[in-house]
């Protein structure tokens, strides 16, 4: 259940972080060398004077006899060895760190290179198919239908069966092959509507991830949003919030105590927890729970799909609207530095609040979260918790930003638990508060850089948590489905 937990910066799949690990520690290395050759030097000068100061103290007068003794030689040769050793000790570390440095860049080149080379092909691959889907159609219609019609029925007239078929494949849903298929699912979902619409495939090169950025997630979820809303399906709504609670909280450090700080069970959706600061001014931590109802069609619950697809599309769910209301009734202004934590549909909330502008966000923990792909800003310190075989994560696509730093664990190394009936167990918050806990243990010098600069602002005094409840104003087209749901 435990899993190793790497370090991943940017969006490469890999990163040496084990090449880091090595380096620094040559680096310590080759620093405690010179101090022990500044050290052996020091002690053969002292030697010097101490035999200077003895033999000073008589009164020599054949000069053959102020010759030093034999075991004083021995000492000069003993420490002049030494000082070789340290010396030579300290110079091979700082070669070796140099070169492991050089290794590193080219390391990390070549991943890039490859990494941006099989999402043009695959971009390329998804455009030609979407060229040809009429053809393919046609041709597989009478393969694929059956089953897609059976789909459909399961999902819609049919939820508990739908439910069921899914977690007799679980190990399929919970393994790094399905996660990774579905990342790239996402990820060339673009370039297939843009072949399907007859685009040039240069066009859509040039317009999508791997060009100016166009197009992409965000596009693909506006596109379905679009034709969802000529039915009932993902339709947006106003929102009402209240205050459910307040309670006085100390501030908190590291990962570990964030993530268990993040809503869970559905009765609220954010916490605010209001500090102030060493010079007086007002800080603010926000706590954003996951998704709660998984229904396309809006209902009361706030923190639904609609919420999600809106989000991916970047644009302005429900969730999103509950957290800013949620922050300025607690007295947050658009100069006070906040610091998000956001699990699931609540770390995509959490990079929207992030990029929007109208917020001082300084650090965005995001824990299992579809929210890759939002172009959250290089100025904010971003830390990304990601289970290697959760779907959740891939739903958002390839990871963002140059400087995100990703903490990767499998907790299903050994298989999904027997007594575990969950359809996603690697989404589970409980296992992300396991991996923010080995975070917060581990002596991974990016991974201290980065928390110390989320708690460098840590307040000394208590501060006041607000938790909120945000839900809907029912649409009347959605009436019945609530209260059916209640």
């Amino acid at each position: 259940m435990a899993g190793d937990l790497s370090v991943r910066v940017g969006a490469l799949r890999v990163t040496p972080e084990a090449i880091a690990l090595h380096r620094d520690a040559l680096a310590s290395l080759a620093a405690t060398a010179r101090r022990a050759a500044l050290g052996v030097t020091a002690a053969r000068r002292g030697l010097s004077m101490v035999e200077g100061r003895m033999l000073a103290q008589y009164d020599i007068d054949v000069v053959s006899r102020a010759t030093p003794p034999a075991d004083a030689g021995r000492a000069y040769v003993e420490l002049d060895a030494a000082s070789h050793a340290v010396r030579r000790c300290s110079e091979q570390s700082d070669e070796l760190v140099e070169r492991l440095r050089t290794v590193t860049a080219v390391y990390s080149a070549a991943e890039s290179g490859n990494h941006r080379m099989l999402r043009l092909v695959q971009g390329a691959v998804a455009a030609t198919l979407g060229a040809i889907a009429p053809l393919l159609g046609i041709l597989l219609a009478r393969v694929l239908l059956p089953p897609a019609i059976a789909v459909a029925w399961l999902s819609a007239l049919a939820p508990d069966r739908m439910t069921q078929t899914l977690a007799e494949r679980r190990d399929l849903i919970n393994s790094v092959f399905f996660v990774e298929a579905v990342r790239a699912t996402v990820m060339a979902s673009d370039d297939a509507a843009a072949g399907l619409l007859g685009v040039p495939p240069a066009v859509i090169a040039a317009l999508g991830d791997q060009g100016i950025g166009i197009t992409g997630v965000a596009s693909t979820a506006a596109l379905i949003t679009a034709i969802a809303q000529r039915t009932d399906w993902l339709r947006e709504t106003p929102v009402q919030v209240r205050r459910t609670a307040v309670e006085t909280v100390a501030p908190p450090k590291g990962l570990e105590e964030r993530v268990a700080r993040i809503p869970s069970g559905g009765r609220e959706q954010v916490r605010v927890e209001r500090y102030e600061s060493r010079d007086g001014q007002s800080r603010y931590e926000v706590y954003i729970g996951g998704t709660v109802d998984g229904s396309p069609k809006a209902r009361r619950e706030a923190w639904d799909m609609t919420s999600n697809v809106h989000a991916l599309a970047a644009g302005s769910p429900a969730s999103l609207r509950g957290v800013e209301e949620a922050l300025a009734r607690a007295g947050a202004t658009a100069a006070d530095p906040i610091v998000v934590t956001g699990y699931s549909q609540g770390a995509l909330v959490g990079a929207l609040l992030a990029t929007s502008g109208a917020h001082n966000v300084e650090a965005l923990i995001e824990v299992g979260g579809p929210s890759g792909q939002v172009p959250v800003p290089d100025t904010v310190n971003r830390v990304r918790l990601d289970h290697t075989t959760d779907v959740v994560p891939a739903l958002g696509g390839d990871a963002s930003g140059e400087h995100t730093l990703r903490l990767m664990r499998d907790p299903l190394v050994d298989g999904i638990p027997a007594d575990d009936r969950s359809l996603l167990p690697a989404h589970s918050l409980e296992l992300y508060a396991e991996t923010a806990a080995m975070a917060d243990r581990s002596r991974h010098p990016d991974i201290e850089t980065r928390l110390a600069g989320i708690d460098a602002a840590r307040p000394a005094a208590e501060g006041q948590a607000t938790s909120w409840r945000v839900d809907r104003s029912v649409i009347a087209g959605a009436r019945s489905g609530a209260a059916q749901a209640r």
